[in-house]
């Protein structure tokens, strides 16, 4: 029986990691998405005000 609850408090600590490793990375993720969007924004915008009077 303590070995059964030492297993399972291990499986959840283990899972606990699992799951604040995998957050930081989604939220990367989300980030590193958010600025390529942003730049390419950008770089439509400045391109298209660049070849506005032309």
């Amino acid at each position: 029986m303590n070995n059964m609850l030492e297993a399972l408090s291990s499986l959840g600590v283990s899972r606990r990691a699992l799951s604040n490793n995998r957050t930081p990375r989604i939220e990367s993720g989300i980030r590193v998405m958010f600025a390529l969007m942003s730049l390419l924004f950008v770089g439509l915008l400045l391109t298209s005000i660049a070849l506005a009077p032309a």
